[in-house]
């Protein structure tokens, strides 16, 4: 085999295990939707501890002390470029809007042909860095990483606790509003 058959090789082993793992996520997730057991809200959780006895200002006072530190380390996926987190993102929302019940068959064929499109773009994305990245160009791409996850996730899921919290206790911790 040539080192070029190689490295085409290589690539599309990359792309397949990359494709793979949004598949499996997706599938993940849509499944646990369908699963009611499977439900773990804040709600739910909450709800669970009132019923095994916690009084509500002990789970309010538990959870107004907990506290996050954020580590960020090295990811493998922190390893794709920016272009090609972006079309895995898409390829998420796209897998996701395929799901969706109140799509038309006209729809649903337009979102199969997006994700045809946006695997074709994948493939044809160069994933190599072909200059060292310095070290504003490192900053930078770790600052994309928290605002493409941390920067939603982390507000959205303090409302959840919050509204949680509200609806379990009748109070509203300050630092969720």
């Amino acid at each position: 085999m040539s080192l070029e058959e190689a490295h085409t090789l290589a690539r599309v082993f990359s792309h397949y295990l990359n494709l793979m793992g949004i598949a499996e996520v997706h599938h993940r997730v849509h499944r646990q939707k369908n699963v009611a057991s499977l439900s773990k809200s804040c709600d739910d959780i909450f709800n669970q501890l009132l019923q095994r006895a916690v009084s509500p200002d002990q789970l309010y006072d538990t959870v107004c002390k907990q506290e996050v530190e954020i580590a960020l380390t090295a990811h493998p996926t922190q390893i794709n470029r920016g272009t090609l987190q972006y079309k895995h993102i898409r390829l998420s929302h796209l897998l996701n809007l395929r799901d969706r019940p109140d799509l038309t068959s006209e729809d649903r064929d337009m979102v199969i042909e997006d994700l045809v499109r946006e695997i074709t773009s994948v493939w044809q994305t160069d994933e190599l860095r072909h200059h060292k990245p310095t070290p504003v160009d490192e900053a930078r791409a770790g600052l994309n990483i928290v605002e493409q996850s941390l920067w939603k996730a982390v507000p959205h899921y303090l409302r959840r606790v919050s509204n949680a919290l509200k609806k379990h206790t009748g109070k509203l911790e300050n630092h969720f509003r």
